[in-house]
């Protein structure tokens, strides 16, 4: 019984983890506001070639989200941005990106949402994409691939 809805498991990941990637990576890409203020960010942190950096990060975000989406690559994009994360919280720990709240406010996301990130993305590594994923698809037409071929011998 479990076995059939272990299989949907990775669907709520997919959509959420991707969905939030591509709302992160679209002003990168998108907007020019928001590309100087990612800009600004990692000069402000030292790190070489921020206006590259915008796009690569841009496009990893945005395009790996929407792949996690449709369940494309799902393994190989997870671990790339797993690394892309692990790479953020590095430059950003070690070079106080995280800005402390004044007296008052609310925190911003810290380190917590990247390890959520992270948790989110390990699980689709190890688990695969599930159902209603390219992946699968593909998978499925392998196997029957295979099994035809097998059968005409």
């Amino acid at each position: 019984m479990f076995k059939k809805w272990n299989q949907w498991a990775p669907l709520p990941l997919r959509l959420i983890l991707g969905l939030g990637l591509a709302y992160h990576g679209f002003p990168k890409l998108f907007s020019a506001a928001g590309q100087a203020s990612f800009i600004g960010m990692m000069q402000s942190m030292g790190v070489p070639a921020p206006g590259l950096m915008v796009w690569v990060v841009g496009i990893l975000e945005f395009v790996g989200g929407l792949l996690l989406v449709v369940g494309a690559f799902t393994g190989i994009v997870s671990a790339v941005i797993v690394i892309e994360i692990i790479i953020n919280l590095v430059v950003a720990l070690f070079r106080g990106g995280f800005p402390q709240p004044l007296p008052g406010q609310q925190p911003l996301p810290g380190v917590e949402v990247s390890l959520v990130y992270m948790a989110g993305l390990l699980a689709l590594i190890l688990g695969g994409a599930g159902v209603y994923s390219i992946d699968q698809m593909r998978a499925a037409r392998q196997v029957s691939g295979v099994s035809q071929t097998q059968d005409s011998m």
